[in-house]
């Protein structure tokens, strides 16, 4: 149900039998609709199921950079790549991996230059706004970050009248914000808002139950924790000469 936002404000008042009424403004529904909508996007990216993902390339020429600023629609990470030969084209990403705020102290250059570490990123901190590379000493270079927007990138037009959807097409979730605005309505009319307090909590479970296992039909992917093939050490072999498989 993609609907421009005057169509979700002239729903709300026909539902509350609020047409015409001028002691609640279209701006004041607006705004309603804005809390509602972010609130519905929430819950779809936190399902992480991949609804709204932008990929977005960052390079650091800075020698003494920590690492780079996120973009100003950012909401949450979902992954960070840096490229084995500085360029995107050549699409040789390697994924580094978060590392623990506490923990950034273990991965500074004197310590990985102690222990004869090869030269690369092994992994990142995302600290407010800045992505950390680590360690600092590989932090030049050209890097594939995964994001989730912010929800009015994700969910709105560039319109005055902006077009807004929410989730697959088709699915009328926008209802999600249409009810949940009807409630915020009652409370100022002073209305009962329980018939709409009883559909959120419906359209609650069934978002929820839907919006997860995107991809039912194929098999569960591996473990997060699972170590890729290009970051194992050599094969390992048995005393009786056996090979059992990749060294730590």
């Amino acid at each position: 149900m993609a609907a421009l936002r005057s169509a979700l404000i002239l729903k709300v008042r026909q539902r509350t039998d609020l047409v015409g009424a001028s002691y609640i403004s279209d701006a004041e529904i607006s705004d309603w609709l804005s809390y509602s909508l972010a609130e519905l996007y929430e819950r779809l990216v936190t399902s992480f199921e991949d609804y709204s993902v932008v990929y977005s390339t960052q390079t650091v020429t800075s020698a003494t950079a920590t690492g780079f600023t996120v973009p100003s629609d950012f909401f949450k990470i979902l992954r960070l790549d840096k490229s084995l030969s500085g360029s995107a084209a050549a699409n040789d990403w390697v994924r580094l991996r978060r590392v623990n705020i506490r923990d950034e102290s273990n991965w500074n250059q004197a310590l990985m230059l102690r222990v004869g570490s090869s030269a690369r990123a092994y992994g990142y901190v995302l600290v407010d706004s800045q992505v950390r590379i680590l360690p600092q000493s590989e932090v030049l270079g050209t890097y594939q970050l995964l994001y989730y927007p912010t929800w009015e990138t994700a969910c709105l037009s560039a319109d005055a009248d902006p077009l807004v959807t929410v989730g697959p097409p088709g699915q009328n979730w926008e209802e999600y914000a249409i009810v949940d605005a009807c409630i915020k309505a009652c409370g100022k009319a002073e209305l009962d808002p329980s018939l709409f307090a009883a559909q959120k909590a419906a359209l609650v479970d069934r978002i929820q139950s839907i919006a997860q296992n995107r991809n039912a039909g194929e098999a569960e992917p591996p473990p997060a924790n699972e170590v890729p093939w290009y970051e194992r050490g050599n094969t390992t072999w048995a005393p009786n000469g056996v090979w059992i498989g990749w060294g730590p």
